[in-house]
């Protein structure tokens, strides 16, 4: 039954189950984001009386209560429930409903920010292009774009911190609206998504990709893998543990693959896995291997750098390794 709902909402239950759905008015709608958004709205009307939906864009909804009060919910994180975890589905659903009948008891406010429920993801910045797309496709003027999208900045290379609040089954994005609530300039909400992270993210937990292979891979099991990259400091008893300098490729949300670069397999071997996870994983990220020197990450930024660092780090100085990429503080 659960699995049958979350089917049903992503549109990917078998052609009876869909046929047997011919008539919820969703199945025209042109993406999975699209046809999902109308579904959750339909099932958040039939559990809260009284209450109309509007499907704003991909995964964006509005929730009104008579003409004076209104809550927006992104669904994002409840997308990502059900693709990765069906039985929650449900569940996840209902959490929603609460979120949503908390913010409209606070005369269509958003729900109360939990500042130590605020931590940071990882994004490639296409996840943000896709966004301004989809937002351009609904008619959003091209002035109100940024505002739109969810609180970030960059991190290396192609890729984006984002900022998400914690919630008990998902995370939610952070809207700049509110951020605002918070009452943080943009350096202080960094701060505290990171220091949050410190706290929640202790587990470094790890495991050989297969027997014998010194490349290994994080079992924390959280998904916020890929966001222990943004601790640049944590990974120092991990690069004790590896052959030369620690290379990390997180070319998932869920995958975090490490190992040293003494070897040259092991690099390319590294390397081959990074590809792959991206290319396959339900949340891909990026095939960037990254190197953690003395002034935080650096990013290979591309085949060719990454065949390089073996040799590269014959060349590595005092102040660092040759190597091509942005350098974090820490």
């Amino acid at each position: 039954m659960v699995a049958a709902l979350a089917a049903a909402l992503l549109g990917c239950a078998h052609e009876a189950e869909l046929l047997e759905r011919a008539d919820d008015g969703c199945g025209a709608r042109p993406t999975e984001e699209m046809r999902f958004s109308c579904r959750v709205s339909q099932r958040i009307e039939e559990g809260m009386a009284g209450a109309s939906v509007e499907v704003l864009g991909p995964l964006e909804i509005a929730v009104a209560v008579g003409p004076d009060v209104r809550a927006r919910a992104d669904l994002e994180p409840l997308l990502a429930v059900c693709r990765d975890a069906p039985d929650l589905c449900a569940a996840g659903v209902d959490t929603q409903i609460e979120l949503l009948r908390s913010a409209l008891e606070l005369g269509g406010g958003p729900a109360p920010i939990d500042a130590s429920a605020v931590r940071a993801v990882i994004k490639p910045r296409e996840y943000l292009d896709e966004l301004r797309v989809a937002m351009r496709e609904d008619g959003v003027p091209e002035n109100e774009l940024e505002a739109s999208l969810p609180v970030h900045r960059p991190f290396i290379g192609d890729l984006v911190t984002v900022y998400v609040q914690d919630l008990p089954s998902s995370m939610a994005m952070l809207m700049p609206e509110s951020a605002a609530r918070l009452g943080l300039d943009a350096e202080a909400l960094d701060r505290l998504a990171l220091r949050n992270l410190r706290v929640a993210c202790r587990d470094f937990g790890h495991a050989p990709v297969e027997a014998g292979s010194r490349i290994r891979r994080l079992t924390a099991g959280d998904s916020y893998e890929s966001s222990r990259l943004l601790l640049p400091e944590a990974w120092r008893p991990l690069a004790e543990t590896v052959e030369g300098e620690l290379l990390v490729a997180a070319p998932s949300r869920d995958v975090v693959l490490f190992t040293g670069d003494a070897n040259a397999e092991d690099v390319a071997r590294l390397q081959a896995l990074a590809r792959e996870h991206a290319a396959t994983d339900a949340w891909p990220i990026d095939e960037t291997i990254f190197r953690l020197g003395p002034h935080g990450w650096t990013a290979a930024e591309s085949s060719s750098d990454v065949a390089e660092i073996v040799e590269g780090r014959e060349r590595c100085g005092p102040d660092g390794c040759p190597r091509a990429g942005v350098q974090l503080a820490e």
